[in-house]
């Protein structure tokens, strides 16, 4: 009896390793789930085309497995966060990209490159976070916005 148990859990716990083995790229990408990344220039803003509206500061956030881009959506009232969406992202053991593999991250480093005209580099920061450091970066420009327009009326 005992011989028959030990049978069946080596054969559950072989499938669980079977199954977990041949999905290392999802375990991946959830692992980063929830996180985002804080990315400040390293190219010159000189060598920058200006089509690229590419800021010195840039913000990602990973959900439901892709990634999204805050930005501060002026034209709206009250001024608020929004967010682009830049779909699904590609997770490798060295390497994360998205946007047709336009953005570029070594995972050693945590540099990002923007492909255009001309690379442009960033330095990135993994950030466990993300939300309250998104919000915070943009609060003095919403509160400046906000204050501008309260004193025009």
């Amino acid at each position: 009896m005992g011989r028959i148990c030990m049978s069946s859990f080596k054969v559950h716990v072989l499938s669980v390793l079977i199954l977990f083995s041949g999905i290392p790229d999802l375990m991946a990408c959830g692992a980063i789930e929830g996180k985002g990344l804080h990315c400040t220039f390293l190219t010159s803003s000189g060598e920058i085309p200006v089509e690229e509206n590419i800021d010195e500061e840039m913000f990602f956030y990973f959900k439901n497995l892709e990634i999204l881009e805050p930005y501060l959506l002026t034209n709206k009232t009250p001024v608020a966060v929004g967010s682009k969406n830049h779909g699904p992202y590609d997770l490798s053991s060295d390497a994360m990209t998205w946007g047709e593999g336009r953005f570029l991250v070594d995972r050693d480093t945590w540099g990002l490159t923007v492909r255009s005209v001309v690379d442009i580099h960033f330095n990135c920061q993994l950030l466990a976070s993300p939300l309250k450091k998104i919000m915070d970066h943009y609060r003095p420009q919403i509160e400046r916005l906000m204050s501008g327009a309260t004193s025009s009326e």
